[in-house]
């Protein structure tokens, strides 16, 4: 028996096959996310929702046409952001979680992220659904036709299932912003503003929503629960990753409290809960780099070098060695708290400013704001246990993986199987096939 696992992530869009019995991944199918969309504003970050069903639906007839005995399909997506629908057809863009229309200032001299923020008493942050659909509500911008709002990974699943209203499970639900874990619900203090008919419908636990080529479909789940459900199994109980973003994740049995330290409390699987301390650039900070010398290459007349991201690592490699070095600040689009910081590169000098340098500064420097945020997660990082590490950052830089054990000062275990979202997002749907489907309601 085997299960499908499919992950929509805001870069690339990845289906893998588990074998039920060892849990291996037997194939993986990733294809690029390249349903970006221009928006009016240079604050907008859109995708084709459509386009972007139409790669999921492309994957899943190859893995289809390769294996017969799947029992279960599960889903993950990429989290916080929305699309509007209506009659189980998307009538927006999909507004990702990289959208800044959240932190555009209001004549009270508030953003939206903050006034659902103060609302609420939750953590809230630009390219949060419900700080979008706040913006929108107050400047008009919701499609008249819209029903009802949802995250991508709900909305493949409604397209799937061919169901005309999206179900989500309560790890998308909370990453909208304004849910109050304790209820189990969105908040009764949302800002007047915001129209609670079109708040979706949330489950209570992992659900069964339909079928897909007569496969059980699972509820979508949002990215960073299902890496850490597809990534932990070794004993530890604390995950960093490090992909586009970035985040630190650490499994408790019951919610945690935090103040303005980075860090909140998300609700995890199997009603357990997961302590998580995101950074807006992580892995992006190092494309950032990338894309500079890149331009660099252009602005002197050469050729791109092939496998540039190695030639990076192999030169920030040789700068290990050398005793002055930079430092780098790779909040170079703030912080959930505090969108406005910006980062920055310090302690130049006449040996250390070269691309080497800056290359480790730059890896050193994403390593750093994961460590910063730890130091306030609960259950606590033990030294004496090792730490659980995923994503294409970490995994595909052999330096990257010493500089976290460095950083960290623990030893770190990479999981066997790569795509851990889409990998966890079938381990889940198995999990759960034997429930009633909620179609059949």
């Amino acid at each position: 028996m085997k299960a499908i696992g499919l992950d929509i992530g805001t870069s690339n869009i990845s289906g893998v096959v588990v074998d039920l019995e060892t849990f291996d991944t037997l194939v993986t199918i990733s294809k690029q996310n390249d349903t970006s969309l221009p928006g009016t504003h240079t604050w907008e970050r859109l995708q084709d929702p459509d386009k972007t069903a139409g790669i999921c639906i492309s994957i899943l007839d190859e893995l289809y046409n390769d294996f017969s005995d799947i029992t279960s399909l599960g889903i993950s997506g990429q989290m916080h952001g929305i699309l509007y629908v209506g009659g189980g057809k998307a009538k927006s863009s999909l507004i990702t979680w990289q959208d800044e229309r959240g932190n555009l200032m209001s004549a009270d001299g508030m953003t939206c992220a903050q006034k659902l923020s103060k609302a609420t008493a939750t953590p809230a942050a630009s390219g949060y659904g419900l700080v979008t659909l706040l913006y929108d509500a107050k400047n008009g911008s919701i499609p008249p036709d819209a029903e009802g709002i949802c995250t991508i990974g709900d909305y493949i699943g409604m397209v799937l299932c061919g169901n005309k209203t999206p179900l989500l499970h309560v790890s998308n639900a909370a990453s909208l912003g304004g849910y109050d874990l304790e209820s189990g619900c969105f908040s009764e203090n949302l800002p007047c503003e915001i129209n609670r008919n079109l708040l979706p419908e949330v489950l209570n636990g992992e659900k069964i929503i339909g079928n897909y080529r007569g496969t059980p479909v699972c509820c979508a789940i949002g990215d960073n629960q299902s890496s850490v459900f597809g990534s932990l199994g070794n004993g530890s109980s604390v995950l960093v990753n490090i992909g586009t973003g970035g985040q630190i994740s650490a499994v408790s049995d019951s919610p945690v409290k935090y103040g303005n330290c980075g860090l909140e409390c998300r609700p995890y699987i199997g009603g357990k809960y997961l302590s998580v301390g995101a950074v807006l650039c992580g892995g992006y900070a190092y494309t950032v780099l990338y894309d500079f010398f890149r331009k660099t290459a252009k602005m002197l007349g050469t050729a791109e070098p092939d496998e540039l991201y190695k030639i990076m690592d192999a030169y920030a490699e040789q700068a290990l060695d050398n005793k002055s070095k930079l430092t780098v600040d790779t909040r170079f689009q703030g912080t959930r708290d505090e969108p406005t910081l910006r980062g920055g590169i310090t302690d130049i000098d006449t040996d250390n400013f070269t691309p080497g340098a800056l290359c480790l500064g730059v890896l050193e420097g994403i390593c750093n704001e994961l460590w910063e945020l730890s130091g306030n997660i609960r259950p606590p990082i033990s030294k004496a246990n090792p730490l659980t590490a995923s994503g294409g950052g970490i995994r595909n830089s052999k330096l990257m993986q010493n500089l976290l054990r460095k950083t960290f000062e623990c030893e770190i275990i990479i999981p066997s199987n790569h795509e851990e979202a889409a990998h966890g997002a079938a381990l889940i749907s198995y999990t759960f096939t034997k429930l009633p489907c909620l179609c059949d309601r």
